[in-house]
């Protein structure tokens, strides 16, 4: 196993997210979880509720095929969604989305705003092909760290 690949197990990245394909975007990716000392999140259901600590109440659940499909408006937000854990508890959720960050800020910010996340749409990503890195923060992560 190649040194990316085992840094990326140590972060939980047991499989590169679609479309992050080039060495560089997977570095990229890395290199941020381990920076912000993140795990990926295994959560079927990584939405701003789960993220603000609170039981989605906007889901929807049924069987499907045998399994729970999970519908909640804040999930069909983002693109290329991933969640992250610190200590076991949800810290942020990052997507790289196809719609400038104005954009992104005016259909997120609203709900992030009332769930007592903080939204940010400055920071450079991995994913690239013309995409806007997002970052949503739980309440309990403090700037700087």
């Amino acid at each position: 196993m190649n040194t990316l690949k085992r840094r990326a197990n140590r972060r939980g990245i047991r499989q590169w997210p679609g479309g992050v394909l080039a060495e560089g975007a997977r570095e990229a990716l890395v290199a941020w979880s381990e920076h912000h000392d993140v795990q990926a999140s295994g959560s079927k259901h990584p939405c701003l509720h789960w993220l603000a600590g609170h039981r989605c109440p906007e889901a929807i659940r049924s069987h499907y095929l045998g399994g729970i499909v999970v519908a909640c408006p804040t999930l069909g937000m983002f693109d290329h969604r991933l969640a992250w854990i610190r200590n076991g508890r949800p810290l942020v959720i990052t997507a790289a989305n196809y719609s400038p960050a104005v954009e992104l800020y005016d259909r997120i910010g609203p709900h992030a705003d009332g769930l007592g996340l903080r939204v940010d749409c400055e920071q450079p990503g991995w994913y690239g092909h013309g995409t806007t890195h997002i970052e949503v923060w739980a309440p309990s992560h403090q700037l700087g760290a």
